[in-house]
C-alpha cells in the first residue's frame, strides 16, 4: 500500500506543479499590474524568492520520496502549498476581489475580529491537543496481517 502511495503521490506532485507553473504563466499575461507586480526591477527581488522557493522545495519533494523518506515529502508538500498561497497572495495584493475591494474594505469591524481571536486562542490549542493524541494513538504501521 504504501508503494502504491508514493508512486500516486509522485503522479500528484508533477500535476501540481505543473497547474502551478501554469496558473503562475497566465496571471503574468492576465493583467499588466500582475505581471509588473511579479517582474518590475525592485519588486522581483522579493517576490523572485516565492519561485525559487518552490523550485527548492518541489526538488526536495521529489528527492524526499525516492529515498522513500516518511515524513518530510508531507511537509514539503504542505509546503508547495503555501508557496503558491503567497503566490496568490502576491498577485492580488491589497485586492480581495480584483479591482474592486481591498482587504481593509473588506475586513470586519475591530470588535468582530477580537472576538474570533479570543475564539480561536481558545479553541485552537484544543483542536491540536486532539489531533496529536489521536496521531499518537494510531502511530505505527499496519503490518502484513491488514489491521484486523
Amino acid at each position: 500500500m504504501q508503494q502504491r502511495a508514493r508512486l500516486l503521490a509522485t503522479y500528484a506532485a508533477f500535476a501540481t506543479l505543473a497547474l502551478m507553473a501554469a496558473v503562475s504563466l497566465y496571471n503574468l499575461a492576465l493583467l499588466p499590474q500582475y505581471r509588473e507586480r511579479w517582474l518590475a526591477t525592485p519588486n522581483v527581488y522579493f517576490t523572485g524568492a516565492v519561485p525559487v522557493a518552490t523550485g527548492i522545495i518541489a526538488s526536495l519533494l521529489f528527492y524526499g520520496m525516492r529515498k522513500r523518506w516518511e515524513l518530510a515529502p508531507f511537509l514539503l508538500a504542505l509546503l508547495l502549498f503555501l508557496l503558491g498561497m503567497a503566490g496568490v497572495g502576491v498577485t492580488l495584493w491589497p485586492y480581495v476581489v480584483p479591482a474592486q475591494l481591498t482587504i481593509w474594505d473588506a475586513a470586519a469591524p475591530e470588535s468582530s475580529q477580537m472576538f474570533m481571536l479570543v475564539g480561536a486562542v481558545i479553541i485552537i490549542p484544543v483542536i491540536l491537543g486532539y489531533s496529536a493524541w489521536a496521531y499518537w494513538v494510531f502511530r505505527g504501521k499496519v503490518g502484513t496481517e491488514g489491521y484486523h
